[in-house]
């Protein structure tokens, strides 16, 4: 057998196993601290799950309404959109041209 290749593949295999690990008990954590937050306001300020859920399914829509209209307003072309790809029309040209 191959002695360097078995060490090299112990050790990728080593350094693979305790990455997942460290993955799955991050994920532990992070699941346990939703839980401790949600039971909290379920106790402390009569706050559902779903109450929670719906919240933050508004903050999303509230996030991407927001970014939507920030790539709109902050577009470089401020004219209509005939007039703003008048640019590319002698770079089309040029282009036909080599080809032709």
């Amino acid at each position: 057998m191959n002695t360097p290749l078995v060490v090299g593949a112990l050790i990728v295999a080593v350094l693979v196993v305790l990455w997942l690990v460290n993955v799955i008990k991050t994920t532990i954590q992070t699941a346990l601290l939703i839980g401790v937050v949600v039971f909290a306001l379920q106790v402390g300020f009569k706050v559902g799950p779903l109450d929670v859920w719906r919240q933050i399914q508004s903050a999303a829509g509230s996030l991407a309404n927001w970014l939507r209209n920030w790539g709109n307003r902050y577009s470089p072309f401020k004219k209509t959109p005939q007039e703003s790809l008048l640019w590319l029309i002698p770079l089309l040209l040029e282009q036909i041209a080599e080809l032709g």
